[in-house]
């Protein structure tokens, strides 16, 4: 039966609490990411006609390429490449050796130099990448056909009672809005999740071991789409912020030039102390004065930024041990945050964990 048939839309009556409506979803897809883009395709191409993605915000193709634009390169190992051939993925040939800057000069990691103080997460950016392309397949029209753009006041785990419409999941929205799912597909920080469930104790324990356990921490990232070549190298730079002070470094991942660009992304983590807009502001001027000071060439392109602000960039404390047993689960939780299945799984971050919790949908 699809999610969208007549009894899927039911005017609330004064039972419902003052519900303004109500409504059956068999699969709801859960946020505004370029994970959720990539389960709802899935979804939809197995499901038709039965899959809702629920988003904050229209989100359409533009951001969607926008999102994947400023996703830094996340295939560092050649177990992680031997497991991207999926979801119509393109990898690349592994760039060069990562260098970072001392005393006026680039040194490859694991030489005679010393690098600076590496902050937590930056280590993972010192090996080579392959570059990973991901197409988008669904057009503008049929992704919002199957979006609905509300704000989640509150989400509750239920026990299914009706055969016909069998519901897990309750998520309420800020206009006094029911979805009623029977599947969850959860694509946001695993800890957002945690937040938006009022009956947290109703929760199977493991689902709520795996929960608490995911930390996030924010961070930037911006692409450059750079006209003319600014460097020789094809591969990551690890760039201290600062000489004097112990603040961390600017992570680049450099594109090839190909005759007319040479396209490159920026990451910089930001402290809890740091989000106000004009701390924000304040980070990403110092991005561009470090890196025109350190590649000179740079000052003389011309280029054009996209910035994106992530409150959960990069997320640590994934317990894959419980992956097996939350498959089993009604919610399946997706994206970097997400369990996956491998027997070296500490080796999928980011992106490469994202696509690898996808493919095991």
């Amino acid at each position: 039966m699809s999610g969208f048939g007549l009894r899927a839309l039911k005017k609330a009556d004064a039972t419902n609490d003052g519900l303004r409506e109500d409504r059956y979803i068999k699969h709801m897809v859960v946020g505004e990411n370029l994970y959720a883009y990539l389960t709802f395709e899935k979804l939809n191409g197995k499901y038709p006609g039965e899959v809702l993605w629920l988003t904050k915000n229209l989100y359409l193709g533009e951001q969607i390429k926008k999102d994947f634009e400023c996703s830094m390169q996340s295939v560092r190992s050649a177990e992680v490449a031997d497991e991207m051939s999926f979801n119509e993925l393109t990898l690349n040939s592994a760039s060069q050796t990562a260098l970072f800057y001392k005393d006026t000069k680039f040194h490859s990691f694991g030489a005679r130099a010393k690098p600076h103080n590496l902050k937590a997460g930056e280590e993972f950016f010192t090996q080579a990448f392959h570059a990973v392309t991901v197409p988008v397949l669904l057009d503008d029209e049929q992704i919002q056909a199957a979006q609905v753009n509300k704000i989640i006041r509150s989400i509750r785990t239920v026990s299914a009672s009706d055969l016909v419409e069998p519901t897990h999941y309750e998520i309420y929205s800020g206009e006094q809005e029911r979805f009623r799912c029977e599947r969850v597909y959860f694509c946001e920080s695993p800890r957002r999740f945690y937040q938006l469930v009022e009956n947290k104790a109703e929760l199977n324990e493991s689902l709520q071991k795996y929960l608490v356990g995911v930390e996030n921490h924010p961070g930037i990232t911006v692409y450059f789409e750079c006209r003319g070549q600014f460097t020789e190298h094809e591969g990551s730079l690890l760039i201290p912020q600062s000489m004097t002070h112990d603040w961390g470094s600017f992570i680049l991942d450099i594109e090839a030039f190909d005759g007319t660009f040479q396209n490159f992304k920026a990451l910089t983590f930001v402290n809890e102390d740091d989000l106000q807009e004009e701390d924000l502001a304040k980070k990403i001027r110092l991005m561009r004065k470090v890196l025109e000071r350190v590649l000179p060439q740079l000052e003389q392109c011309e280029y054009r930024t996209k910035i994106k602000y992530d409150p959960a960039l990069r997320m640590c404390g994934m317990n894959d041990e419980l992956a097996p047993e939350l498959r089993s689960e009604a919610v399946r939780l997706l994206g970097p945050g997400a369990p996956i299945i491998h027997p070296e799984s500490d080796k999928f971050q980011y992106f490469a964990r994202g696509s690898m919790s996808i493919s095991q949908l």
